[in-house]
């Protein structure tokens, strides 16, 4: 059955990574992965997707770095005059998840998986709908009531893009940059 992954990468191997992997069975999604990663480098992660046969990956982090001189991207701009929210991935802790974003991108693309760049926190405001909501419009099965952790949470949300990535629910925001991927609730039936 195809997989997809949801991963809220954090800037730094040491730091908690959420990774969320779901299954496409004949009615429903299944979520068979929600877990917090620590000490999990690019590969651990790689190696993780790929065991469970992942085939699209929608991951929490920029793909790319704005020119010297300004503080958002391109595609960011865009996204935030589509009511988007988030921050700029010029300087600082953004920067260097951006700069392991990159380079997770070039790992899983080489071993053939298809990468996309979400924001989970505007993913849930521009659908206007909480998480659980999501789970059950999408039809998502086995995942826990609560969720307390923000990093399992971020990767379910980017997992749930992946979903409609899969089933053309989803949208994006492109810029000569990098695209930005949401969920686009006027695209189900």
């Amino acid at each position: 059955m195809p997989a997809v992954a949801g991963v809220d990468l954090s800037a730094s191997p040491e730091r908690p990574t959420g990774i969320a992997i779901l299954e496409k069975t004949n009615e429903y999604w299944e979520v068979v992965l929600l877990e917090e990663l620590k000490s999990c480098d690019n590969c651990c992660i790689a190696q993780l997707l790929l065991d469970y046969r992942v085939t699209t990956v929608v991951v929490d982090a920029p793909f790319s770095i704005p020119p010297k001189d300004k503080w958002f991207r391109e595609v960011e701009r865009e996204f935030l005059r589509i009511g988007g929210k988030l921050l700029p991935a010029a300087k600082g802790p953004m920067r260097k998840l951006a700069e392991r974003a990159m380079k997770l991108v070039d790992i899983l693309e080489s071993r053939g998986l298809s990468v996309y760049e979400t924001h989970p926190y505007s993913v849930l405001k521009l659908a206007g709908l909480s998480l659980e909501e999501l789970l059950e419009l999408l039809r998502v099965k086995n995942y826990p009531p609560k969720i307390k952790s923000k990093h399992k949470k971020d990767a379910l949300v980017a997992s749930l893009v992946a979903v409609c990535i899969e089933e053309g629910c989803s949208n994006a925001v492109v810029g000569r940059d990098g695209s930005i991927y949401y969920i686009d609730l006027s695209t189900t039936s």
